[in-house]
């Protein structure tokens, strides 16, 4: 299945999570943004202009779920550095 066939299924089925198809799929973007050429690469960003932009929608949405994720994971690392210091205080050694 394609890569982006299987983002939109993902989508579609509303049953998207961050896995390494989208990991893949932004991992893959970034690095052709970068290495490519400069006629490439303005044909892969053309890419992102067809059908009324809906890559671009489809890599907000990504970006978001990514954001959310490293939110959720900056609370929880907040909240175990509150932990050991709690602890630290009560039993410093």
């Amino acid at each position: 299945m394609h890569l982006w066939q299987d983002l939109r299924h993902c989508f579609v089925t509303n049953s998207f999570t961050l896995n390494s198809s989208s990991e893949h799929v932004c991992s893959v973007i970034g690095s052709m943004l970068r290495n490519l050429k400069s006629q490439q690469r303005t044909r892969l960003l053309n890419k992102f202009t067809e059908n009324d932009c809906e890559k671009v929608d489809r890599l907000m949405e990504l970006y978001f779920k990514f954001l959310e994720a490293v939110q959720q994971a900056d609370k929880r690392i907040e909240g175990e550095k509150h932990v050991r210091i709690h602890l630290f205080i009560l039993f410093p050694y």
